[in-house]
């Protein structure tokens, strides 16, 4: 429903550029009869939470786990990993 009145809310202010209009809004308050903003009232915008931050597990532990594994990713790439590579080389 939120779009329905958020389309209607835009209808009403490009209504309020249309010459005349404010004074036909001024009239029928005068009157006593309902104006576009009365028959469309302005959506409420919902309340934003705040966020919490989700802690991470910064130990010595997964700090030595992050190093051994790029240590181990090294090791596999290169030209060490290469099977040309050993103790004799052609022959």
């Amino acid at each position: 429903m939120s779009g329905a009145s958020t389309a209607l809310n835009k209808v009403t202010n490009v209504m309020d550029k249309v010459p005349g209009h404010k004074q036909l809004n001024k009239v029928f308050n005068k009157i006593g009869l309902p104006t576009d903003k009365d028959l469309f009232p302005a959506a409420e915008t919902p309340e934003v939470e705040d966020t919490t931050v989700i802690p991470t597990a910064d130990t010595e532990a997964v700090t030595t786990a992050r190093r051994r594994k790029t240590a181990e990713q090294m090791a596999r790439g290169g030209r060490t990993s290469t099977i040309l590579t050993g103790d004799k080389l052609g022959g």
